[in-house]
């Protein structure tokens, strides 16, 4: 049994290491592995430049750091080396968005799922969408941090538009 775990550990660490590869090649074609909550977890395939990004569509999106205190210190794409995460953008410039009991409004109509939970605090506010903002949103997850909490972010900060490819 003793010669057997010599050979196991060189397995895990194979395994290991084609896993690795795997994901470095997917990331080189545009594959992105979703493993928060706030959208299914799986792969999403970019599809275009975030400045072609329009509402309804899934993003990817770096969160402003000083009112994401939560966001661990790994990643690639942001300018502070934070991890883009995806979501849906739910009002554009120009869009009404209301913060009411009942969930988010934009434009008169309230988006399902998208109560405001009592922490972390929201410092959005009601109003129109700035020229240059969106407003990002997850109406898959309840408890996603997202512009409920800190309001639009710039459409700068979007990278690219995601779509699900293969999600569980």
């Amino acid at each position: 049994m003793n010669r057997l775990m010599p050979k196991f550990g060189v397995v895990v660490a194979l395994s290991a290491f084609g896993f690795l590869a795997v994901m470095a090649a997917m990331w080189g074609t545009g594959i992105w592995v979703n493993t928060t909550p706030s959208f299914p977890v799986g792969l999403y395939q970019q599809t275009e430049p975030g400045i072609n990004a329009r509402k309804g569509d899934l993003v990817l999106a770096c969160l402003p750091r000083e009112k994401w205190h939560r966001e661990p210190h790994w990643s690639l794409r942001c300018q502070d080396r934070a991890k883009p995460i995806i979501k849906k953008i739910v009002a554009l410039p120009n869009d009404r968005v209301e913060i009411t009991v009942e969930g988010i409004r934009v434009n008169n109509r309230t988006i399902p799922n998208s109560k405001i939970l009592s922490t972390p605090v929201s410092t959005a506010t009601s109003g129109i969408v700035p020229e240059g903002m969106v407003w990002l949103l997850s109406d898959y997850a309840p408890n996603s941090y997202d512009s409920r909490y800190f309001g639009p972010i710039p459409l700068t900060a979007i990278r690219a538009v995601v779509r699900p490819l293969w999600v569980f």
